[in-house]
Order: structure tokens, then sequence, then C-alpha cells
């Protein structure tokens, strides 16, 4: 890994520009040489908006009919609950089912996590 610039992370601590390697779909394919940073205080691997551009363009290479889904929803109200209704396009493609289970994971106020088990 080498270490190049610094980047400021939202813990306040200073991130450090690197090079390593991206496993997506669980491992099925690995990029790498991605530059990325890294915050030793979070222990997370920060990619910024002209880096993720960079992975975008690398995966086209890979899969160029993928394309991942990038959708603004409204929040609504469900009972006492607030709910994110999701598309067709999206339950049929990561495979969801009414009754079906997702993991939640809140990284911080602005960024949720949805796995599905």
């Amino acid at each position: 890994m080498k270490k190049m610039e610094k980047l400021k992370c939202v813990c306040g601590a200073k991130a450090e520009k690197l090079k390593t390697d991206l496993e997506l779909f669980d491992g099925t394919i690995l990029l790498k040489d991605v530059d990325a940073y890294y915050c030793p205080e979070c222990k997370e691997e920060i990619l910024t908006t002209d880096q993720l551009s960079s992975v975008r363009e690398k995966l086209r290479g890979i899969l160029p009919n993928f394309e991942a889904f990038s959708l603004r929803k409204k929040v609504t109200q469900l009972g006492n609950s607030l709910s994110i209704p999701l598309s067709k396009e999206i339950t049929e493609f990561m495979h969801l089912q009414k009754g079906g289970e997702v993991k939640i994971t809140v990284k911080n106020r602005q960024r949720l996590i949805i796995d599905v088990c």
C-alpha cells in the first residue's frame, strides 16, 4: 500500500490516500490498485466521488451491461414508523420477497447499509 495525500475523515482524523484491492459482490470481483483513503481511527476505507467514478468505469469494462441503482426516494409514514418504498426493479435485482430479512447497519447520521440476509 503506497501512501499519498491526506483527507479529513468524518470522525475528524486524517485519512491517508493509498492503493488498495477492492472486493465486490462478496469477493466475486477483485479490482486491484484502486485509489482510496484509509482512516486509521475508524479503520474504514473511504472512496471519494471521483474515486467511485473510476471504479464504476473499471466495472463497465468487466461488466459492460451492469448498472447499479441510484435512486432518490421519499420517506413515508407507515403506522408509527417511517418507511422507504423499494421499487419492483430493486426488489427483483436484490431477490427480496415479502417476509424476507435484511440487516440494517447505521454507519452515521447520513449513511445506512442494508444487506440482504
